[in-house]
């Protein structure tokens, strides 16, 4: 058997031995795992290019998928937007129309009364400025058809006074001839 004495030396040896080991394992351990931990951030380097690459390609047609989709989607959209804005469009439009032709109508109707009305005071007012007119004009006739009428019946009765005068010196005319044959019928007889 052994003794306490050999017992402590290869415990001692064993010690050593033991820490040696441990050292040549840490630095295999560390250099194990320097190495795979190298190992490893290159297959994870690689592996997450090739992810990255993959899931750019992935999220790049996933993108264009969607944009085609969203672009599809939008068109729709707009195009039932355009259509129910052209329908309202047109309905306001038309509404604006009949709006406009209804206050067009009304004020149409209001300017024709109006200058109907005007018209009918401007014609009334001519026909008295007329009448007026042919009132001041017929007084002026009938003084002059008064005055001529007036020199005329002078005249008539100047054409009756030189008529009766006429009719005296042709009396008085033949008067005279009778006078002056029967002087002479007398002559005739006492010569």
């Amino acid at each position: 058997m052994l003794e306490q004495k050999d017992i402590d030396i290869i415990r001692t040896i064993m010690k050593e031995e033991i820490t040696e080991s441990e050292k040549r394992m840490e630095s295999v351990i560390d250099k194990r795992t320097t190495e795979s931990e190298k190992r490893m951030e290159s297959v994870m380097e690689k592996r997450i290019t090739e992810s990255e690459k993959r899931m750019e390609s992935v999220m790049e047609k996933r993108i264009t998928e969607s944009e085609k989709r969203m672009e599809s989607v939008m068109e729709k959209k707009i195009t039932e937007s355009e259509k129910r804005m052209e329908s309202v469009m047109e309905k306001k439009i038309t509404e604006s129309e009949k709006r406009m032709e209804s206050v067009m109508e009304k004020k149409i109707t209001e300017s024709e009364k109006r200058m109907e009305s005007v018209i009918d005071k401007r014609i009334t007012d001519s026909e008295n400025l007329v009448l007026k007119e042919l009132d001041r004009v017929q007084i002026n006739v009938e003084n002059g058809i008064n005055a001529v009428q007036k020199n005329l019946d002078e005249l008539s009765q100047y054409y009756r006074i030189t008529k009766l005068e006429n009719d005296n010196t042709a009396l008085l005319l033949k008067m005279i001839d009778e006078l002056s044959k029967r002087v002479e019928e007398l002559e005739r007889k006492t010569a």
